[in-house]
């Protein structure tokens, strides 16, 4: 949910739609404007990644347990401004966040395993991005 910087978590049975889960991208401490912007599953669907804009400007990653429910394991800085987009590489082994006011692509290595992201010395300076397509060649 863009303006309250929660995610929202859906289960759809015979043609309906009901909500299973809410949970906050943030620290209960935060104060300031936010706006949640991109969500994406791993490619294994073990983790969901959805970045927040604002003054926030974090990616926030959650796990998935057995029972399929989601649980926030990671608050981490989108390395930049207003995290636009971002994209998984096909193997799931990187992120690359879109920050689109500080005019760069940063590169998250992705364990594999727990889902956690780490920051690399890898960064693309390029004006405003604002998307990133992944081809599935």
């Amino acid at each position: 949910m863009e303006f309250t910087a929660n995610l929202e978590v859906f289960d759809f049975q015979a043609g309906k739609l009901t909500s299973r889960q809410r949970l906050s991208l943030l620290n209960t401490d935060f104060q300031g404007s936010v706006g949640a912007a991109e969500v994406r599953l791993s490619p294994d669907e073990k983790n969901a990644y959805v970045s927040n804009r604002g003054e926030a400007n974090t990616i926030s990653v959650f796990g998935k347990d057995q029972a399929g429910n989601f649980e926030r394991i990671q608050l981490i800085s989108s390395g930049g401004l207003m995290p636009r987009n971002f994209n998984l590489s096909k193997d799931g082994k990187y992120l690359l966040a879109a920050n689109q006011e500080s005019n760069d692509i940063i590169i998250f290595e992705r364990n594999t395993n727990s889902g956690l992201l780490s920051t690399t010395k890898w960064k693309v300076n390029i004006h405003k991005p604002v998307y990133l397509y992944r081809l599935e060649n």
